[in-house]
C-alpha cells in the first residue's frame, strides 16, 4: 500500500496539536485578508473568488493530486477515502436534519441546516493541516475527497435547500456531471491509469494553481465574515446549536464507524480532520442561490471557523493520538 500507515505517537500529542493550532491560525490571519477587502470595500462580493475555485483551483487540484504512480492498492485507498466522506457527508445531513426536528424547524430551515452540518471546508482549511500533518502522501486522497464533496455540495446541498418549496432550481444529474471539477476528476482518473504522467512544466503548473485553494478558500470566509453582526451572530442561540453539531458530534460519530473498517492511520486521520473542520464557505452563495436564509448560513461559517480553533486541535489529540 502506497499510502503509509504511521501513527502520530512518534510526534508526540502535543507537537500535534501545536501544528494543528498553527495551520489554524494561519488560515486565520488569511481570513483577515477577506475581511479587510471586504470592509474597505475593495472586494464587496466573493463570487470572483469562488469562480476562481469552482472553475480553476479544484479541477486543477483534480487532477493535480492524482499524477501519481498507479497501483491498485491506491487505487483502492482514494476510493476508500472516497467513501468514507461520503459517509461523513451523510451522518452530518443526518445529524442537522434531526437538530431542525428537535427544535420543530420549518421545513426549509431543517434542509438549511442540515447543509451547514453536512459541507465541511475539508479543501480549502482541511488540506493544509493534514499536510502539514502527513506530508505529501496525502496528496492522491485528495482527489477522494473532492469526488465526495463535488456530488454532496451540489446534488444533496440542492435538495435540502429547496426541501419543503415548492419551487426552487434543482441541480440534475447531467448538469452534476458537466461541472468543471467532475469532468477533471474523470480526467485525472484517465491520467492516473496511463502509462504516463504529464510533463514537468505542467505539473508545475497545476501545482501552482493548487496552491491558490487555501489562501482563496479562506478570503471567501473573511468577505462573508465582514457582512455578519457580531452582536447579532454572538446572541443567535441556534447558531451554537448548529456549529455545536458541525463540529463535535460529527468527528466523534465519524471515528467511531469508520475506525472498525479503515485499518490505515493516515487514511483515517484524514477522514477524521476533514470530519473536524468549519462549515463550507460555498454554503452561503448556495442558500442564497436556492432562495434560503444564507445569512444565517454566513453566520454559521463564521462561528464554527472560529471555534475550530479550539475543538480541532482537542479532538484530533483525543481521536488521533
Amino acid at each position: 500500500m502506497l499510502i503509509k500507515s504511521h501513527s502520530l505517537e512518534a510526534a508526540g500529542g502535543v507537537s500535534t496539536v501545536s501544528i494543528i493550532f498553527y495551520q489554524l491560525v494561519v488560515l486565520m490571519c488569511l481570513a483577515s485578508v477577506g475581511w479587510v477587502l471586504a470592509k474597505t470595500g475593495k472586494m464587496p462580493d466573493e463570487k470572483p473568488l469562488m469562480d476562481l475555485l469552482s472553475y480553476a483551483a479544484f479541477p486543477a487540484m483534480a487532477i493535480y493530486s492524482l499524477q501519481v504512480p498507479f497501483s491498485p492498492s491506491l487505487l483502492m485507498d482514494i476510493g476508500l477515502t472516497a467513501f468514507g466522506f461520503v459517509v461523513i457527508t451523510v451522518i452530518g445531513a443526518l445529524m442537522g436534519a434531526l437538530l431542525g426536528v428537535i427544535f420543530r424547524r420549518p421545513a426549509s430551515v431543517t434542509g438549511a441546516w442540515a447543509v451547514c452540518v453536512a459541507l465541511s471546508n475539508a479543501i480549502g482549511m482541511g488540506r493544509p493541516v493534514m499536510l502539514a500533518l502527513y506530508g505529501e502522501q496525502i496528496i492522491p486522497l485528495t482527489g477522494g475527497i473532492l469526488a465526495a464533496i463535488i456530488p454532496g455540495t451540489f446534488l444533496l446541498s440542492a435538495w435540502l435547500f429547496s426541501f419543503g418549496r415548492a419551487h426552487g432550481e434543482r441541480l440534475g444529474l447531467k448538469k452534476l456531471l458537466l461541472q468543471p471539477t467532475i469532468i477533471a476528476f474523470f480526467c485525472g482518473i484517465l491520467l492516473f491509469v496511463a502509462p504516463f504522467q504529464l510533463p514537468g512544466y505542467m505539473l508545475s503548473f497545476l501545482d501552482m494553481i493548487v496552491l491558490m485553494i487555501a489562501p482563496l478558500s479562506m478570503m471567501v470566509i473573511g468577505i462573508q465574515l465582514e457582512r455578519c453582526s457580531l452582536r447579532e451572530t454572538f446572541l443567535d442561540a441556534k447558531v451554537y446549536w448548529v456549529i455545536f453539531t458541525r463540529l463535535i458530534p460529527v468527528p466523534v460519530a465519524t471515528y467511531f464507524l469508520l475506525r472498525p473498517f479503515i485499518a490505515n492511520r493516515v487514511i483515517l486521520g484524514v477522514l477524521i480532520i476533514g470530519a473536524s473542520m468549519p462549515s463550507a464557505g460555498v454554503i452561503p452563495l448556495l442558500a442564497a442561490q436556492y432562495d434560503n436564509d444564507a445569512l444565517f448560513c454566513s453566520k454559521v461559517v463564521f462561528m464554527s471557523t472560529l471555534f475550530c480553533v479550539l475543538t480541532i486541535p482537542l479532538l484530533t489529540s483525543l481521536l488521533m493520538g
